[in-house]
């Protein structure tokens, strides 16, 4: 009986050790794993933004997924805000055509990039608020996993300098978009209250006036 039970404890010590090292060697791919998929993502956000796939399992695949869902809809911000810089009525906006079209008043060239102003202002906002660890937090919060793996995700995405460096890229973005509209609503309303002192011709915009056209061509020189 004795050395019937030395067998079975010796039995039970070796799963439980075999298991342990298995757990082990499962969390260290794990970490390795999510450490790189991290890394690529911060690097290359743009062709990172995928949830459909996970090379991560158990716990830490929430917290994979959850980092991939939180940079899914960052990205899909950037995309919409680039979006609406790059409507094509925009773009053109101070085309001769297009102002010829629109006529002296250019009352729809104007309503148009007052729209994509409003259209920016609300796409940066939300860029700024998933800048900020409240809005981030949430991504694992719906997890359903453990404090370990919470943790574990805070300190994949609270990275103070990170978060700056996210934040002077809004800022930028939005300084360089939200000039290149007032610009265009500058250019657009100097020439609707000076109706009288322009005209085009040949598809070309004439002056009457050298200070008219002096203020338009440095506020062209702005945006180029």
């Amino acid at each position: 009986m004795k050395k019937r039970a030395g067998t079975i404890i010796y039995i039970v010590m070796t799963i439980i050790l075999v298991s342990t090292i298995v757990l082990l060697g499962l969390n260290l791919y794990n970490k390795k794993t999510l450490d790189k998929e991290v890394k690529y993502i911060k690097e290359n956000k743009k062709n990172s933004s995928s949830t459909d796939s996970t090379s991560t399992y158990f716990e830490y695949k929430k917290v994979e997924l959850a980092i991939k869902e939180y940079t899914s809809d960052y990205s899909e911000i950037l995309d919409k805000i680039n979006n609406i810089m790059n409507d094509k009525n925009l773009k053109n906006i101070l085309s001769v055509s297009s102002i010829e079209k629109d006529g002296k008043e250019l009352n729809n060239s104007i309503t148009l990039v007052n729209n994509k102003e409003k259209e920016l202002s609300e796409e940066i906002k939300k860029l700024y608020a998933l800048n900020e660890k409240e809005e981030i937090l949430k991504y694992i919060e719906n997890k359903n996993t453990s404090k370990k793996y919470i943790d574990l995700y805070k300190e994949y995405m609270f990275n103070d300098d990170d978060l700056e460096k996210n934040k002077k890229s809004i800022d930028d973005l939005n300084n360089k978009y939200e000039n290149i509209l007032k610009t265009d609503l500058e250019v657009l309303n100097l020439l609707k209250n000076n109706a009288s002192s322009w005209t085009i011709s040949e598809g070309k915009i004439g002056f009457y006036s050298n200070d008219l056209m002096n203020t338009y061509n440095e506020l062209i020189k702005k945006i180029k």
